[in-house]
């Protein structure tokens, strides 16, 4: 090994070396002076004739730390951020007029029963006032000094004698003074009653009012309390934080390693309607630990537990916390009213174009829908249906933008898009399944037909390959934004029949559509496998997860890792109704309440919606009374005929199948290839259309076009096909 230089070498301290071919060595080199001298651990390599001793934990030396521009810090804001955000700063506005002039409203309406109150109290104040004078006319504080010197008995010592002759004298000035100050009052009033009666009543009303101040109750207050709470919430302190985690059990953390935990500037404040504290948690321990015992942290903080929202930051390390604490429940707020609810358009095209809701601390949620698609899931009951509202009608604020709408619960709930919707249906059953299955084949039709579009559109005028504003204004090219919304998704992918159709239909859409302008946005009661393919909540990229069960329905909203990152929409409860777990719509996960937008508001939404198009041209389709859907009753041919005509052997592979039936019927049994091209069935898509008739396709064997000998393959057997046409 190549010696050390000496100021590369430091005195060895005390403490463990490293193990392995490393032992320590005894020989250690010159200790640096003794007040620059770093403690090092020391080690030696044993292979070798010589013992060179190396530094483990080498002393920092000059050149070797980074340049102060060379250091990542992280700044705090000049502004505080409320300052700087318009919304925010309205919310402030709001909030200090309303602190102003509530208090002022409140009192003044109730002020004549304040009046009443104290006239009410103004008897006892009376006597209470009377019994104060009496008591100090009779000058009753000395009649107990009196009577103790007295001892019980007549005495005649000059200490009782003393205290009498002061008494009586006392006893006669102050009868005196309450004589005149009487007589001053009556003669005061006679004269006001005769010279100035409106001065003799209103010293009449502030007499009865002064004594009813004097003779009011504390149990029943005059002025009443304008707030209805008990007060401001405890404010959050580092020993309030360090205690509830300490007493969480979470593993790893006991009440001695909560001593280790380390707050990160600017230490805890206020931030929205709560409290924010930013914390290492101690070595060993993650966030995904203190989510897994949110409950007993919010027990040990003494807060409700929709008050208590921990978070992390995992592009610092996995055990950076962000723990908000609310000032209220986010369960039990109002309603959060629609920003657009009123006024306002959309801009598809903008980022973060349409307000959503608010996260807990209060701040607006924003998403962006172009070039993204959205996965929302959630169980039963858990406000999946109002969540989506508010993106389908703000599409629809959009003028230039055109909305499919399928609702497959076959209510009213999305019925403000009727006004301008392009396609709209609303039903449960097959005619709902097959109109959003036909929805999403011309879907996938429109985006093949995009992309010939755009490849003749100059490199100037999109330069990134996707479709602007620009272009998306000029009517004659067709590449305005849309928006395909389906409800209730569960129905269309699971059905037995079409499902696999279509789950493979929209994993193509949102692949291929993201740069066209084509938006895709799925609403599932029941996230799992068979109800959400793989294939498109892979790739989904807005996701909203509100209450579920279970970690497998978690990460397939949420994506892979989703409920070991601590992304957990299982924590939520019945009452946290419209809330859920955003991912995608910014660049951290956070939790997010939707405005709740009802009914009836929502079909005045679609009314605004529809005059805007009106104005701009834009109204097509069923809005426009040039669309609507008729169910389909099939084809006028049969697919197991089909199959019969062109198998004469007792089995054929499926492939062979496909090939033949695009040779005779190439409109009948076309798919369409990734560069648009028409071609021949895959054997899956074989297999999934047979599958409604019973028959199976299995391993045949059998021989393929072009080859001598018979091979082992996925294929079909004639009986089956002959035995499902006698059953159909």
């Amino acid at each position: 090994m190549t010696e050390l230089p000496d100021d590369d070498m430091a005195t060895p301290a005390p403490g463990k070396l490293l193990a392995g071919p490393w032992t320590p060595t005894l020989d250690t080199p010159a200790a640096l002076d003794a007040e620059d001298a770093i403690p090092v651990t020391v080690a030696v390599e044993l292979d070798g004739d010589g013992a060179d001793p190396v530094p483990v934990d080498r002393p920092a030396l000059v050149g070797e730390a980074l340049a102060p521009w060379e250091r990542q810090a992280e700044r705090r804001p000049v502004l505080a951020p409320w300052l700087l955000d318009p919304e925010a700063r309205r919310a402030a506005v709001v909030w200090s007029a309303g602190a102003v002039l509530h208090p002022v409203a409140f009192h003044a309406v109730r002020a004549p029963l304040y009046v009443l109150r104290l006239a009410a109290n103004a008897p006892r104040g009376a006597l209470r006032l009377v019994k104060l004078a009496g008591r100090w006319v009779l000058d009753w504080e000395s009649h107990g000094l009196i009577a103790g010197a007295a001892g019980g008995s007549v005495d005649t010592s000059p200490a009782y004698l003393a205290l009498t002759r002061q008494r009586d004298g006392r006893l006669k000035r102050r009868a005196s003074i309450a004589g005149s100050v009487l007589l001053v009052a009556g003669v005061g009033d006679t004269l006001l009653w005769y010279l100035e009666p409106a001065g003799f009543w209103g010293g009449t009303v502030a007499a009865i009012l002064g004594l009813g101040l004097a003779g009011r109750r504390k149990d029943k207050p005059v002025v009443s309390s304008r707030v209805t709470g008990a007060g401001a919430p405890p404010r959050l302190t580092s020993d309030a934080i360090v205690r509830a985690l300490g007493a969480a059990s979470i593993r790893n953390l006991s009440d001695r390693a909560a001593e280790q935990i380390d707050f990160i500037a600017p230490g805890i404040g206020r931030d929205g309607h709560g409290w924010r504290a930013e914390l290492d948690l101690p070595f060993g321990v993650t966030v995904s630990d203190v989510l897994d015992a949110r409950s007993r942290v919010a027990s040990g903080l003494r807060r409700p537990l929709g008050a208590v929202w921990p978070e992390g930051r995992p592009e610092v390390h996995p055990g950076r916390l962000i723990l908000f604490v609310g000032d209220h429940d986010l369960s039990t707020l109002p309603p959060i009213p629609w920003a657009l609810e009123r006024s306002g358009t959309v801009d598809l095209f903008a980022p973060g174009s349409i307000p959503w809701g608010t996260d807990p601390r209060g701040r607006p949620v924003k998403v962006g829908l172009f070039e993204n698609n959205v996965l929302i899931g959630a169980i039963p009951g858990a406000g999946k249906t109002a969540a989506l509202r508010p993106l389908v009608l703000a599409v629809g604020l959009d003028p230039l933008s055109e909305s499919w709408v399928f609702n497959l619960k076959g209510n009213r709930d999305l019925s403000g898009a009727e006004l301008f919707a392009t396609r709209y249906v609303s039903s449960m059953g097959p005619a709902g399944v097959q109109a959003a299955l036909e929805g999403l084949r011309d879907l996938k039709k429109e985006i093949l037909r995009r992309t010939e579009v755009m490849a003749g559109i100059p490199e100037a005028l999109a330069p990134d390959g996707s479709v602007t504003r620009e272009l998306a204004a000029r009517r004659e090219l067709g590449l305005h934004p849309l928006v395909m919304t389906i409800d209730e998704a569960q129905n269309l992918f699971s059905d037995s029949k079409v499902g696999e159709e279509a789950g493979q239909l929209a994993e193509d859409c949102i692949k291929l559509g993201r740069a066209f302008g084509v938006i895709l946005m799925l609403a599932t009661q029941r996230p799992d496998k068979e109800s959400v393919p793989t294939g498109v909540s892979a790739n989904v990229s807005i996701r909203f997860c509100l209450r579920v069960m279970g970690q497998v329905e978690n990460d397939m909203v949420l994506g892979t890792s989703a409920y070991k990152n601590g992304i957990r929409a299982t924590t939520l409860r019945p009452s946290d109704k419209g809330i859920g777990m955003l991912v995608g719509g910014g660049d951290e996960p956070t939790v997010v309440r939707t405005a709740y937008i009802q009914i009836p508001e929502s079909k005045k939404i679609g009314a605004r919606a529809r005059a805007m198009r009106i104005a701009a041209g834009t109204l097509t389709g069923y809005a426009a009374g040039q669309w609507a859907y008729t169910e389909d009753t099939g084809p006028d041919y049969s697919l197991i005929a089909d199959l019969l005509q062109v198998m004469a052997e007792p089995k054929a592979h499926s492939a062979t199948l496909c090939g033949r039936l695009y040779a005779h019927w190439p409109e009948r049994y076309a798919a369409t290839g990734p560069d648009g091209e028409r071609m021949p069935w895959a054997a899956e898509t074989l297999a999934a259309a047979l599958k409604p008739f019973g028959v199976t396709t299995k391993q045949v064997w059998a021989k393929s076009p072009g080859v001598d000998t018979g091979t082992n393959r996925n294929g079909v057997e004639r009986a089956d096909l002959v035995a499902a046409a006698k059953n159909s």
